[in-house]
Protein backbone atom coordinates (compact mmCIF):
# COMPACT_ATOMS: atom_id res chain seq x y z
CA UNK A 1 0.00 0.00 0.00
CA UNK A 2 1.98 3.52 -1.28
CA UNK A 3 0.83 6.33 0.56
CA UNK A 4 1.52 9.95 0.08
CA UNK A 5 4.11 9.89 3.29
CA UNK A 6 6.90 12.61 3.69
CA UNK A 7 9.91 10.75 4.56
CA UNK A 8 12.48 12.99 7.13
CA UNK A 9 14.65 12.67 3.52
CA UNK A 10 11.74 15.29 2.33
CA UNK A 11 10.83 12.68 -0.50
CA UNK A 12 7.15 11.27 -0.56
CA UNK A 13 7.09 7.96 -1.67
CA UNK A 14 6.38 5.47 1.11
CA UNK A 15 5.06 2.79 1.83
CA UNK A 16 3.71 1.22 4.97
CA UNK A 17 5.08 -2.04 6.66
CA UNK A 18 3.47 -4.11 9.54
CA UNK A 19 5.21 -6.63 11.57
CA UNK A 20 4.41 -9.26 12.57
CA UNK A 21 4.91 -7.97 16.15
CA UNK A 22 2.12 -5.21 15.41
CA UNK A 23 4.54 -2.43 15.07
CA UNK A 24 3.80 -0.71 11.80
CA UNK A 25 6.20 1.54 9.92
CA UNK A 26 6.90 3.83 6.92
CA UNK A 27 9.50 2.35 4.42
CA UNK A 28 10.70 5.06 2.16
CA UNK A 29 11.85 4.01 -1.44
CA UNK A 30 13.58 6.52 -2.28
CA UNK A 31 16.67 6.67 0.68
CA UNK A 32 15.40 2.74 2.20
CA UNK A 33 14.71 4.76 5.81
CA UNK A 34 12.32 3.24 7.94
CA UNK A 35 10.23 5.05 10.70
CA UNK A 36 7.43 4.57 12.90
CA UNK A 37 4.34 5.05 11.13
CA UNK A 38 2.92 6.79 14.77
CA UNK A 39 5.32 8.76 16.63
CA UNK A 40 4.88 10.42 20.36
CA UNK A 41 4.17 14.15 19.87
CA UNK A 42 7.45 16.29 20.10
CA UNK A 43 6.28 17.68 23.81
CA UNK A 44 6.02 13.98 24.69
CA UNK A 45 9.59 13.64 23.25
CA UNK A 46 11.11 16.35 25.42
CA UNK A 47 9.54 15.23 28.34
CA UNK A 48 10.66 11.71 28.12
CA UNK A 49 14.10 12.55 27.67
CA UNK A 50 14.29 15.30 30.10
CA UNK A 51 12.42 13.25 32.74
CA UNK A 52 12.56 9.33 32.15
CA UNK A 53 15.29 8.75 29.73
CA UNK A 54 18.50 8.89 32.48
CA UNK A 55 16.09 7.10 35.39
CA UNK A 56 15.75 4.22 32.68
CA UNK A 57 18.95 4.05 31.51
CA UNK A 58 21.64 5.98 33.29
CA UNK A 59 23.48 2.44 34.81
CA UNK A 60 24.11 1.77 31.20
CA UNK A 61 25.74 4.81 30.58
CA UNK A 62 27.85 5.36 33.54
CA UNK A 63 30.11 2.46 32.38
CA UNK A 64 29.44 0.00 30.03
CA UNK A 65 29.54 2.72 27.10
CA UNK A 66 33.05 3.90 27.44
CA UNK A 67 34.28 2.12 25.23
CA UNK A 68 32.11 3.30 22.39
CA UNK A 69 33.52 6.80 23.62
CA UNK A 70 36.73 5.96 23.24
CA UNK A 71 36.22 4.35 20.15
CA UNK A 72 34.62 7.40 18.69
CA UNK A 73 37.34 9.66 19.44
CA UNK A 74 39.44 7.58 18.18
CA UNK A 75 37.80 7.67 14.52
CA UNK A 76 37.98 11.28 14.84
CA UNK A 77 41.40 11.90 15.29
CA UNK A 78 42.58 9.05 12.88
CA UNK A 79 40.46 11.18 10.09
CA UNK A 80 42.27 14.39 11.60
CA UNK A 81 45.70 13.38 11.67
CA UNK A 82 45.16 11.80 7.96
CA UNK A 83 43.60 14.61 6.05
CA UNK A 84 45.10 17.53 8.52
CA UNK A 85 42.54 19.88 7.50
CA UNK A 86 41.43 20.15 10.90
CA UNK A 87 43.12 23.33 12.86
CA UNK A 88 45.23 23.50 10.38
CA UNK A 89 44.60 26.99 9.50
CA UNK A 90 44.45 28.53 12.65
CA UNK A 91 47.96 27.99 14.17
CA UNK A 92 47.58 27.28 18.07
CA UNK A 93 44.46 26.98 18.33
CA UNK A 94 42.83 23.97 20.20
CA UNK A 95 40.19 22.19 18.32
CA UNK A 96 36.52 22.35 19.25
CA UNK A 97 34.22 19.35 19.95
CA UNK A 98 30.60 19.14 20.18
CA UNK A 99 28.94 15.95 21.66
CA UNK A 100 25.10 15.85 20.74
CA UNK A 101 23.38 14.07 23.21
CA UNK A 102 26.43 13.47 25.40
CA UNK A 103 24.67 11.43 28.60
CA UNK A 104 27.64 11.25 31.67
CA UNK A 105 29.83 13.46 29.48
CA UNK A 106 32.81 10.78 29.44
CA UNK A 107 33.67 11.61 25.52
CA UNK A 108 33.76 14.86 26.82
CA UNK A 109 36.70 13.83 29.51
CA UNK A 110 38.77 12.28 26.87
CA UNK A 111 38.19 14.63 23.99
CA UNK A 112 39.58 16.67 26.42
CA UNK A 113 42.31 15.09 27.84
CA UNK A 114 43.14 14.65 24.30
CA UNK A 115 43.53 18.41 23.95
CA UNK A 116 39.95 19.21 22.60
CA UNK A 117 38.04 22.27 23.42
CA UNK A 118 34.70 20.93 24.47
CA UNK A 119 31.05 21.09 24.81
CA UNK A 120 28.15 18.66 25.38
CA UNK A 121 24.37 19.41 24.89
CA UNK A 122 21.81 16.83 26.72
CA UNK A 123 17.98 17.36 27.03
CA UNK A 124 18.18 15.61 30.74
CA UNK A 125 18.00 18.26 33.42
CA UNK A 126 20.23 16.73 35.89
CA UNK A 127 23.05 16.62 33.86
CA UNK A 128 23.32 20.05 33.95
CA UNK A 129 26.31 21.71 35.51
CA UNK A 130 27.96 18.36 36.54
CA UNK A 131 30.94 18.49 34.98
CA UNK A 132 31.32 21.95 34.52
CA UNK A 133 34.69 21.09 36.98
CA UNK A 134 37.82 21.25 34.42
CA UNK A 135 36.24 23.41 31.97
CA UNK A 136 33.62 21.27 30.82
CA UNK A 137 30.15 22.51 29.96
CA UNK A 138 27.16 20.67 29.40
CA UNK A 139 24.51 22.45 28.55
CA UNK A 140 20.66 21.09 29.07
CA UNK A 141 19.56 22.11 25.57
CA UNK A 142 18.84 19.53 22.31
CA UNK A 143 20.16 20.05 18.78
CA UNK A 144 20.10 22.16 16.78
CA UNK A 145 21.27 25.32 19.06
CA UNK A 146 20.31 28.47 17.04
CA UNK A 147 23.34 30.57 19.38
CA UNK A 148 26.01 28.47 18.09
CA UNK A 149 27.73 29.97 14.86
CA UNK A 150 28.63 28.83 11.77
CA UNK A 151 31.98 27.65 10.93
CA UNK A 152 32.93 27.01 14.61
CA UNK A 153 33.18 23.25 15.41
CA UNK A 154 36.07 20.95 14.23
CA UNK A 155 33.99 17.57 14.87
CA UNK A 156 30.73 16.76 16.10
CA UNK A 157 29.70 13.77 17.63
CA UNK A 158 25.61 12.03 17.52
CA UNK A 159 26.02 8.71 19.54
CA UNK A 160 23.07 6.74 19.50
CA UNK A 161 21.32 10.13 18.94
CA UNK A 162 20.09 10.36 15.35
CA UNK A 163 17.21 8.11 15.38
CA UNK A 164 15.70 9.84 18.31
CA UNK A 165 15.51 12.96 16.63
CA UNK A 166 12.42 13.75 15.37
CA UNK A 167 13.33 15.56 11.74
CA UNK A 168 17.31 13.62 11.54
CA UNK A 169 18.06 15.60 8.00
CA UNK A 170 17.21 19.17 9.98
CA UNK A 171 19.83 18.07 12.70
CA UNK A 172 22.56 16.59 10.18
CA UNK A 173 21.95 20.36 7.98
CA UNK A 174 23.07 22.09 11.29
CA UNK A 175 25.70 19.97 11.60
CA UNK A 176 27.08 20.95 8.36
CA UNK A 177 26.51 24.85 9.19
CA UNK A 178 28.00 24.32 12.58
CA UNK A 179 31.30 22.85 11.07
CA UNK A 180 34.50 24.35 9.87
CA UNK A 181 35.25 23.73 6.31
CA UNK A 182 37.28 19.77 6.91
CA UNK A 183 35.64 19.24 9.75
CA UNK A 184 34.72 15.97 11.07
CA UNK A 185 30.88 14.34 12.02
CA UNK A 186 30.89 10.92 13.85
CA UNK A 187 27.72 9.20 14.34
CA UNK A 188 26.39 6.19 15.42
CA UNK A 189 22.97 4.35 15.12
CA UNK A 190 21.14 0.84 15.65
CA UNK A 191 21.39 -1.11 12.17
CA UNK A 192 17.26 -0.94 10.88
CA UNK A 193 17.74 -3.58 8.44
CA UNK A 194 19.60 -5.91 11.09
CA UNK A 195 16.72 -5.67 13.66
CA UNK A 196 13.47 -5.70 11.15
CA UNK A 197 15.33 -8.83 10.13
CA UNK A 198 14.94 -9.76 13.70
CA UNK A 199 11.48 -8.66 14.10
CA UNK A 200 10.31 -10.84 10.34
CA UNK A 201 12.78 -13.59 10.83
CA UNK A 202 11.77 -17.33 11.66
CA UNK A 203 13.33 -16.98 14.91
CA UNK A 204 11.76 -13.26 15.70
CA UNK A 205 9.75 -14.49 18.51
CA UNK A 206 12.81 -15.81 20.20
CA UNK A 207 14.84 -12.69 18.85
CA UNK A 208 12.32 -9.84 19.03
CA UNK A 209 14.12 -8.92 22.75
CA UNK A 210 17.03 -7.81 21.14
CA UNK A 211 15.57 -5.39 18.66
CA UNK A 212 15.96 -1.76 19.11
CA UNK A 213 13.90 0.69 17.02
CA UNK A 214 13.44 4.58 18.25
CA UNK A 215 11.93 6.78 15.91
CA UNK A 216 13.68 5.81 12.59
CA UNK A 217 15.85 2.60 11.45
CA UNK A 218 18.73 3.77 10.02
CA UNK A 219 20.68 1.37 7.53
CA UNK A 220 23.79 2.05 5.20
CA UNK A 221 21.79 3.16 2.16
CA UNK A 222 19.57 5.57 4.25
CA UNK A 223 22.93 7.15 5.74
CA UNK A 224 24.92 7.26 2.93
CA UNK A 225 21.32 9.09 1.46
CA UNK A 226 21.33 11.56 4.41
CA UNK A 227 24.73 12.76 4.69
CA UNK A 228 25.24 13.21 1.22
CA UNK A 229 21.88 15.54 0.54
CA UNK A 230 23.39 17.17 3.51
CA UNK A 231 26.68 18.23 1.89
CA UNK A 232 29.55 15.71 3.74
CA UNK A 233 32.18 13.79 1.66
CA UNK A 234 34.20 10.83 2.31
CA UNK A 235 31.73 8.94 3.77
CA UNK A 236 32.59 6.00 5.74
CA UNK A 237 29.63 3.48 6.84
CA UNK A 238 30.77 0.34 8.49
CA UNK A 239 29.67 -2.04 11.38
CA UNK A 240 30.02 -0.65 15.07
CA UNK A 241 31.39 -2.44 18.38
CA UNK A 242 29.41 -3.44 20.53
CA UNK A 243 28.56 -1.08 24.31
CA UNK A 244 29.69 -3.40 27.27
CA UNK A 245 26.55 -3.49 28.70
CA UNK A 246 23.07 -4.19 27.66
CA UNK A 247 20.68 -1.40 27.86
CA UNK A 248 17.20 -3.22 26.96
CA UNK A 249 17.68 -6.67 29.02
CA UNK A 250 16.37 -5.73 32.40
CA UNK A 251 16.47 -8.54 33.73
CA UNK A 252 13.50 -10.32 31.66
CA UNK A 253 12.96 -13.45 30.86
CA UNK A 254 14.77 -12.81 27.15
CA UNK A 255 17.89 -11.51 29.23
CA UNK A 256 20.06 -14.25 29.15
CA UNK A 257 19.58 -15.01 25.57
CA UNK A 258 20.05 -11.68 24.96
CA UNK A 259 23.09 -11.73 27.07
CA UNK A 260 24.81 -14.95 24.34
CA UNK A 261 23.99 -13.48 21.49
CA UNK A 262 25.71 -10.26 22.35
CA UNK A 263 28.97 -12.00 23.44
CA UNK A 264 28.67 -14.11 19.94
CA UNK A 265 28.23 -10.61 18.22
CA UNK A 266 31.32 -9.10 20.16
CA UNK A 267 33.35 -12.34 19.12
CA UNK A 268 31.82 -11.72 15.37
CA UNK A 269 32.52 -8.05 15.48
CA UNK A 270 36.39 -9.25 16.71
CA UNK A 271 37.27 -10.92 13.95
CA UNK A 272 35.34 -9.21 11.04
CA UNK A 273 37.30 -5.91 12.51
CA UNK A 274 40.69 -7.60 12.00
CA UNK A 275 39.66 -8.60 8.17
CA UNK A 276 38.10 -6.19 7.24
CA UNK A 277 34.95 -7.26 7.14
CA UNK A 278 33.37 -4.51 9.61
CA UNK A 279 33.61 -2.31 6.25
CA UNK A 280 29.86 -4.43 5.50
CA UNK A 281 26.78 -3.60 7.72
CA UNK A 282 26.28 -6.50 9.40
CA UNK A 283 25.91 -6.06 13.20
CA UNK A 284 23.51 -4.40 15.56
CA UNK A 285 24.73 -0.78 15.32
CA UNK A 286 26.42 1.03 11.92
CA UNK A 287 28.59 3.93 13.00
CA UNK A 288 29.47 6.84 9.89
CA UNK A 289 32.35 9.08 9.51
CA UNK A 290 32.23 11.94 7.65
CA UNK A 291 33.58 15.13 6.47
CA UNK A 292 32.79 18.95 5.43
CA UNK A 293 34.29 19.97 2.22
CA UNK A 294 37.19 21.76 2.88
CA UNK A 295 35.98 23.97 0.36
CA UNK A 296 32.76 24.57 1.56
CA UNK A 297 31.26 28.10 1.85
CA UNK A 298 28.06 29.28 3.17
CA UNK A 299 25.33 28.19 5.51
CA UNK A 300 24.11 26.39 2.71
CA UNK A 301 24.72 22.32 2.37
CA UNK A 302 25.47 21.21 -1.45
CA UNK A 303 25.13 17.60 -2.01
CA UNK A 304 28.36 15.70 -3.22
CA UNK A 305 29.95 12.73 -2.22
CA UNK A 306 33.10 11.21 -2.35
CA UNK A 307 32.86 7.84 -0.56
CA UNK A 308 36.58 7.43 1.49
CA UNK A 309 37.92 3.86 1.45
CA UNK A 310 37.87 4.56 5.44
CA UNK A 311 40.27 5.31 8.45
CA UNK A 312 42.12 2.42 10.25
CA UNK A 313 41.01 3.57 13.97
CA UNK A 314 38.84 1.22 15.95
CA UNK A 315 41.17 -1.74 14.55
Amino acid sequence: MIRAVTCACRDSLAEMVRLPSGLQLVHCRACDLYARREAPAPRALELFYEQEYTRQFAAEQSGPRDNLQAHALRRIESRAARFRGVCDHRPGARRFLIDVGCGNGRLLELAQQAGWSVMGLDPSGDRNGKRRTGGIEIRQAAWPLTDISGHSADAIVFLNVLDHLPDPFTALQAAWRVLRPGGILYLRVPNGPFHLRLLTGRWSRMLSTMTVFHLYGFGRRSLQHFLTRAGFERIDIRTAPLSEGDAYANGEAGGMVRTLAKQALKVGYGLSACLGLDRLPWGPSIEALASKPEQAHGDVAHAGNLVDAGDGAGR
